[in-house]
């Protein structure tokens, strides 16, 4: 037998032995199933598992915690005793105590049943304004819908919250990153012993995400604004009946809290002196009327929009809209465009006179030969002729004009006869 084989036979009972004994150790307690504690969170599979451990009787300590197969997803604990025994948790979901704390006579420490008949003012978003107006009927994004989303049940830190009465209703003055205005409301709920799946509604959650605006996102002397346009202007809705009047200021969403910022009553006190705008609360302009000095960006559902700041631009009256003058922008001080080419124009004219200046030359005479390069001319000098060995001299000479004239009736002949034969061929079509 081989050394590979032997070492596969070696590992193969290895691994026998070891199922062996691991289906053993399981069969000494029978498997356990935990129903889910009353606040309970989701927690990693090892601190789930080791929540439960927590919770065994100190008389059969845990020693060892960890997920059976090692799989993350398998559902069941495989808890050690110190006295070797075993025993498997199937954990539902992996929910355990907030921390790994133990679990106390079926339920958490400060669970949802401990807290139970306790009532706490929460502050939920509401909806979200275009502007700071208090008790405009501008809220753009509306959350809240009709009065009976008022008195539903919410959850809140894990447990039920139970509707009451309705507290105080804020505006806050200090816009958001997204150009609106938070809208929230304070009510008076009291808890119960029935835990929640989530841990916060998204309204009274601090950590929300805000939602964007839904026209467009500007800005007015410096704050964040939300615009829509003439052809689509932004939904206008009015605050949720059966709310109070509205006050500046912007709570933080969630439980009320019993000291320190935002623990106050009226909208200065419930609003903390940090934060954006947003549903964490605060703004130090937030409870501000108008804004403060730092200024208020505000949108009006129109591409203008209004605000108030420091800054000496005076505030624009809006347009575009309906009953409104036609937007139009002010151009004083724009240059017209006059003159501006000029200078293009007159290299542009003095390349054209060069084109015709140069077309004239070449097709003027100046400069050029037009003659027609040859000529014929009968001579003009004559000189007697001598005839030295007979003492003789023929003078020619005073023949010389008769002869010209003669020679200029031929010339005049031929070229008659050249014509005349020229069109006789032409008239005889070419024949000789």
């Amino acid at each position: 037998m081989s050394a590979g084989v032997g070492l596969r036979m070696r590992r193969f009972i290895l691994f026998l032995w070891w199922s062996v004994a691991s289906f053993s150790a399981l069969a000494s307690d029978p498997v356990t199933v935990y129903q889910v504690p009353p606040g309970a969170v989701s927690l990693t599979p090892l601190a789930a598992c080791q929540s439960y451990a927590a919770g065994f009787p100190a008389e059969h300590p845990v020693v060892a915690v960890y997920i059976y197969s090692g799989a993350p997803d398998d559902g069941r604990c495989i808890l050690d005793y110190e006295s070797g025994r075993a025993a498997s948790l199937e954990v539902m979901s992996f929910l355990g105590c907030p921390g790994g704390a133990a679990i106390v006579s079926g339920q958490c420490p400060g669970s949802c049943a401990a807290q139970a008949g306790q009532a706490r003012t929460i502050n939920v978003t509401s909806g979200w304004a275009r502007s700071n107006s208090i008790n405009a009927s501008d809220i753009t994004i509306d959350l809240m819908g009709t009065a009976a989303a008022i008195t539903a049940d919410r959850c809140d830190s894990g447990c039920t919250m139970q509707f009451v009465s309705v507290g105080n209703s804020y505006r806050s003055q200090q816009p958001f990153e997204n150009g609106l205005h938070r809208v929230s409301q304070d009510l008076v709920m009291v808890q119960v012993d029935t835990p929640c799946t989530l841990a916060s509604d998204a309204l009274n959650n601090p950590a929300a995400t805000p939602p964007s605006c839904p026209g467009i996102r500007g800005e007015v002397n410096g704050k964040p604004a939300c615009f829509g346009t003439s052809g689509s202007p932004l939904p206008a809705h009015p605050p949720t009946d059966g709310t109070p009047p509205q006050t500046p200021g912007n709570p933080a969403a969630g439980s009320k809290p019993a000291t320190g910022p935002g623990s106050g009553s009226d909208g200065t006190g419930r609003t903390p002196v940090t934060g954006n705008g947003g549903n964490a609360g605060g703004g130090s302009n937030a409870s501000v009327p108008g804004g403060g000095s730092d200024g208020n960006g505000q949108g009006d559902g129109t591409p203008n929009g209004t605000g108030a700041s420091g800054d000496p631009k005076p505030a624009k009256d809006p347009c575009g809209i309906p009953g409104s003058a036609p937007c139009k922008l002010d151009e004083s001080g724009t240059p017209n465009g006059t003159g501006a080419f000029n200078g293009a124009t007159s290299a542009l004219d003095a390349l054209g006179q060069s084109a015709i200046d140069g077309v004239n030359s070449a097709a003027g005479a100046s400069g050029k030969e037009t003659s027609w390069g040859f000529g014929f001319a009968l001579p003009t000098a004559c000189t007697p002729l001598e005839m030295a060995g007979y003492d003789l001299s023929l003078n020619v000479c005073r023949f010389q004009p008769v002869i010209h004239d003669l020679m200029s009736l031929v010339w005049i002949a031929t070229a008659l006869w050249l014509i005349i034969g020229m069109v006789g061929r032409a008239i005889g079509g070419g024949s000789s």
